[in-house]
């Protein structure tokens, strides 16, 4: 193919077509110069779902060079899943070989693990450290719907990833029935020892304290049924928590001062929090924890208040930001009756938006009201507006009913 342009613009070109992926096979069929810009958006991100796709991509491995090129691996196992029972019941053995896959694949920088019982991976000694080894260059990972079979596993995941700067655990179950086992004593790759300061508020971890790696980690998402507790540890290790998102469904009565170091070390460069609290967290998150302490916030949002048992935690938690910074905040309600909505402390809730910090941010009330013939003819919206009347002449109000 005579090239009338230089190459460089039709690199820019197919880099357009980066999500495309008939437009980039087409392109590498083209001429061998749009081969190797084509390659690297089509073998970017790997998605294995399936024993056939995984033996494909082994294949593929051994008979070309695509393996630098991999960015982004995603496998999704069916174990606990009730769609595709066929799919279940299938050979679980290809499993096995993923950690044999990822210790193949130099570029690797993303990971994202869904479905899987941690123990069909079948890690031997020397899988494990070739696995683990592979794990320290990641910046991105994902785990949803993981069981793992002791705590140790799941710290030799975080223990082994000293780089991460986005970590997401969503719905990752341990059996903490088993004993705990120190930091020290897992076989990973760890920064060289220190001496970290203790970490902030009454917290005691369950581990001992270690220079663990987490320096990097900025978002961090941890949803219900993961073990807080293992993340909580490894991020206070580090000394000093430089975390910008967190986002945290918190469920456990008995371990919201575990959610409280980790906001509180977290306080001075976290920019954008979203909590979903129960009633009880709630209650006890606003008797434990200064939002104060959050100077860098940019947004919040709390979710699960339940009037009418919830009324006054939000307000307090709302009454206690002082970021300079903080450009919008959401609150989500859920009332059964709409007269619930009557029982919160409008004016101190009213007096905490009208001081001067609020002026010009973007408040959203989402008010949930059950549906019943006892709240028909009700107008939330109206309610609502008519209770921060001082607020609204400073900043914006937006209310939402559904």
């Amino acid at each position: 193919m005579i090239s009338e342009l230089p190459q460089e613009v039709y690199d820019l070109v197919i880099d357009h077509l980066w999500d495309d992926k008939v437009s980039l096979a087409a392109c590498s069929l083209t001429c061998r110069a749009w081969l190797p810009s084509s390659r690297t958006h089509i073998f970017r991100d790997i998605h294995l779902k399936s024993p056939s796709a995984c033996f494909r991509f082994k294949n593929l491995l051994e008979t070309s060079t695509i393996a630098p090129l991999v960015r982004k691996m995603a496998v999704q196992a069916y174990h606990f899943l009730h769609k595709h029972p066929a799919l279940r019941d299938e050979d679980t053995m290809w499993e096995s070989r993923i950690p044999t896959l990822l210790s193949l694949l130099p570029g690797l920088i993303e990971l994202e693990i869904a479905c899987l019982s941690w123990s069909t991976l079948r890690l031997t000694a020397a899988k494990e450290s070739a696995f683990l080894s592979r794990l320290a260059h990641l910046k991105h990972l994902t785990l949803s719907d993981v069981h793992f079979e002791t705590p140790a596993q799941v710290l030799s995941v975080l223990l082994a990833a000293p780089g991460l700067e986005t970590l997401r655990f969503d719905r990752v179950y341990c059996n903490s029935s088993l004993p705990c086992v120190s930091l020290e004593s897992l076989v990973c790759r760890i920064p060289k020892a220190c001496t970290p300061p203790p970490p902030p508020s009454s917290y005691a971890p369950i581990f001992p304290m270690s220079n663990a790696g987490g320096q990097a980690l900025r978002n961090l998402t941890l949803r219900p049924a993961s073990p807080p507790n293992f993340v909580i540890d490894w991020l206070l290790a580090t000394g000093e928590v430089k975390l910008r998102n967190l986002n945290v469904h918190w469920r456990d009565r008995r371990n919201t001062t575990a959610l409280c170091a980790l906001l509180s070390a977290a306080g001075p460069y976290l920019e954008h929090l979203y909590m979903e609290l129960t009633n009880g967290v709630a209650v006890q998150v606003q008797d434990e924890m200064n939002f104060g302490l959050l100077t860098a916030l940019r947004s919040v949002c709390f979710e699960g208040f339940v009037l009418p048992d919830c009324g006054t935690c939000f307000s307090a938690m709302i009454s206690q930001l002082s970021s300079p910074f903080l450009k919008r905040v959401k609150i989500s309600l859920l009332a059964r009756w709409a007269d619930d909505l009557r029982t919160l402390d409008w004016k101190q809730l009213d007096t905490a938006l009208s001081r001067e910090r609020f002026a010009g941010v973007e408040v959203t009330l989402h008010v949930n009201i059950a549906m019943s013939r006892a709240n028909k003819g009700v107008d939330a919206r109206a309610l609502v507006e008519l209770s921060l009347p001082r607020f609204q002449k400073l900043g914006i109000l937006q209310v939402r009913c559904t």
